[in-house]
């Protein structure tokens, strides 16, 4: 089985100024013809107000189940990162916030499995972790991802790897240090 996945940023919740959701509505249009079996949902704000009303029709809407909607740890306390599901085809095995407090955005942990693999099996498992890094400067960008998350992870063992093939330019084992733009681009 083949799992589709997709990441969209709402852009404010995807509700304009004047209060209209007509553009959170054709966002979803397009969502739901995609299909996708697990979506994450940046910049979902206003998304815990209201009992959770825009993310309860969104999950209604696309078929999905929500992982976890998580608070931003900046600004107004209004913006969230959502991650959803679809579970007739992933089964959610375990789910953490593990980002409040040290990413600009809310990072999510979600370990995944196809609904067609054994439950023993884990072979064939997902981490998915959706964030949003700031957009108010590449210094803070460069400083949400400079943590755990891109660090290579020592702790485990380490196998000989096969070189490159032939003819192949050998690349760094851990491309994280790119350039930094002031502005809200990647370098």
């Amino acid at each position: 089985m083949k799992l589709r996945a997709g990441v969209w940023n709402l852009y404010n919740g995807g509700v304009d100024t004047d209060g209209s959701e007509d553009r959170l509505q054709r966002q979803l249009d397009l969502r739901a013809d995609l299909r996708l079996d697990v979506l994450a949902l940046l910049e979902a704000t206003g998304w815990l107000e209201d009992g959770e009303r825009r993310l309860l029709e969104t999950m209604d809407r696309l078929g999905m189940a929500e992982v976890k909607l998580a608070r931003s740890q900046y600004g107004d306390g209004r913006n969230a990162t959502a991650l959803l599901y679809r579970p007739e085809r992933v089964r959610l095995i375990r789910r953490r916030v593990v980002g409040e407090g040290a990413f600009h955005h809310a990072l999510i942990r979600a370990h995944l499995r196809p609904r067609d693999a054994d439950l023993s099996d884990d072979s064939r498992d997902l981490s998915v972790y959706p964030t949003h890094l700031t957009d108010t400067d590449g210094d803070k960008r460069h400083a949400d991802t400079r943590s755990w998350l891109t660090e290579p992870r020592r702790r485990l063992p380490r196998h000989p790897r096969p070189g490159p093939a032939p003819g192949r330019p050998q690349l760094p084992r851990h491309k994280r240090y790119r350039g930094v733009n002031p502005r809200p681009s990647t370098g």
